[in-house]
């Protein structure tokens, strides 16, 4: 993982586009984003793949080797969905969630 620092992001239309690491811009990563907003990969300023995101059916990351760079935004980056590791929760706008409830849409559904 890469070590901690002070990152601005920029957003696009279906989520975010950049992190840049304001301490060093030239570990700036640019995401990869698919038609529905999932983060599918981070790439360096010269376009070389530095890390990739794959998920299950249901939203739920699936680990991979290619995970280097720490970084919140995973699943649907459009609608602020954010992995908090710390907690373990979803962070989904103003609500924390654990990640098996996202999408129940009744008590049933759990």
């Amino acid at each position: 993982m890469s070590p901690e620092g002070v990152y601005e992001y920029v957003w696009g239309l279906l989520g975010p586009i950049a992190r840049i690491d304001l301490q060093n811009p030239a570990n700036a990563r640019y995401y990869v984003l698919d038609g529905l907003g999932h983060v599918r990969m981070l790439v360096s300023p010269s376009g070389n793949p530095t890390d990739a995101y794959h998920y299950d059916s249901w939203g739920n990351p699936i680990p991979t080797s290619t995970e280097s760079t720490r970084q919140p935004f995973r699943w649907n980056g459009a609608f602020g969905y954010e992995y908090v590791a710390f907690t373990g929760l979803a962070h989904e706008n103003a609500r924390e969630y654990l990640q098996e409830m996202r999408g129940a849409t009744r008590f049933g559904d759990l």
